[in-house]
């Protein structure tokens, strides 16, 4: 009789709830698709609460399997610290905002037990993830096409839907089948393009040229005309696609990256000094455990689009310094895999590329959708990390 791990069930069910929060949060992120008022993101929410509560409960049953890292312990002391910040600044929101400032520190223990118990689930994990993307493309060009029915190209200027597939990317350069990698690559840069959004197409861009410079044109190999003619072909057909489709839109995409200068990045450097003013009106107390999570929108009605002030904002200096050390843990990882030259090197660069960016002009980690990709890819490649095994991708 075949038996069935008590983690591989986990497993399963955390898979299912993934996939059922990324639909959900897809739909979400535009209201004029929520027939229910805002009801998809309740949902969302109580779906973050089922992966949560299912996480904590193997959590308890496996911290045996815990080592300290660097990232662990910070996740470790993040998770605690804004644990007691929400404690102290939410109010009457506290079930909510520690449902979601939690719901990615959860994860990515969960992950680095899992792995570290077992590391085939990294490849797994990859399996799920890669559906996920698939369903996240398929779903995103099914909201774009109904919002471009409504009004063409000037009513979805920049569609956030783009982030759920692009937050996977670090999971599809671990496929190690380099024509469906490739592929994938190619599909996300045409749905970068199709969003409008200017921050996923300079993100596609670079992780596209990090990909092709280190995958292709640094790699040793003994079949150099092969590889210098696979980078120079998908070099060809990002030019191609990005031609077709800026002229198939009138010119908008290169319009909107002209007027990154003219337009402030859409009026971030404008708002970036609004919230800093309201932070210098701030009291100690705030300046010290911040004003509560995600409370920018309630000062001024926008969120900062930059994870800096946010967390500044939100969470105060004590958090702030932690998250500024997140990156030094991280880069330090990344020169890791480096120096190892292992096959997760550049996977690992792409996540630190879409980190970076997005923080700088976006927002991230007190993002409670699709930051979880990147919490579970974390998670799940430090507890290969420090096993210091070779990584076995298919």
């Amino acid at each position: 009789m075949l038996k069935v791990s008590k983690d591989f069930i986990f497993f399963l069910f955390l898979s299912l709830l993934l996939v059922a929060f990324s639909i959900v949060g897809i739909y979400a992120l535009r209201a004029d698709l929520d027939p229910y008022g805002g009801g998809l993101k309740t949902i969302q929410a109580y779906i973050a609460l089922a992966i949560e509560l299912c996480c904590l409960v193997f959590i308890a049953n496996n911290l045996k399997h815990f080592r300290i890292t660097g990232l662990t312990l910070f996740v470790s002391i993040w998770l605690f610290i804004i644990i007691i910040l929400g404690i102290l600044t939410s109010g009457y929101r506290i079930f909510k905002d520690l449902i979601y400032v939690s719901l990615w520190p959860i994860t990515y223990i969960t992950a680095f037990l899992l792995t570290r118990k077992d590391k085939s689930y990294l490849n797994r994990s990859k399996y799920i993830f890669i559906y996920i993307f698939i369903i996240a493309i398929f779903f995103f060009f099914i909201i774009v096409t109904q919002l471009r029915s409504l009004n063409p190209f000037s009513y979805i200027s920049a569609s956030n839907h783009i982030f759920y597939p692009l937050l996977l990317t670090p999971w599809i350069l671990l496929i190690n089948r380099s024509l469906f990698r490739n592929t994938l690559i190619i599909i996300l840069f045409f749905s970068a393009l199709v969003s409008f959004k200017r921050s996923a197409i300079i993100i596609v861009c670079i992780i596209s040229l990090f990909y092709i410079f280190v995958g292709y044109l640094r790699k040793k190999s003994k079949y150099n005309v092969l590889k210098y003619f696979v980078a120079s072909s998908m070099i060809v057909i990002f030019f191609y696609v990005f031609s077709i489709y800026n002229n198939y839109s009138e010119g908008y995409i290169t319009d909107r990256l002209e007027n990154i200068q003219n337009d402030e990045g859409s009026g971030r450097i404008s708002i970036w000094k609004d919230i800093i003013e309201i932070q210098k009106e701030s009291n100690l107390f705030e300046w010290i455990f911040g004003h509560g999570h995600f409370t920018v929108i309630d000062y001024y009605h926008y969120s900062a689009h930059n994870d800096f002030i946010e967390v500044l904002f939100n969470y105060g200096l004590i958090a702030f310094i932690l998250y500024v050390l997140l990156y030094f843990i991280l880069f330090k990882r990344f020169i890791h895999f480096r120096k190892k030259n292992n096959s997760i090197y550049i996977s690992y660069g792409a996540s630190l590329i879409i980190f970076i960016t997005l923080s700088i002009v976006s927002h991230l980690i007190v993002y409670h959708t699709y930051f979880i990709y990147l919490a579970f890819y974390w998670g799940a490649i430090e507890a290969i990390a420090i096993n210091e095994t070779k990584v076995l991708t298919t």
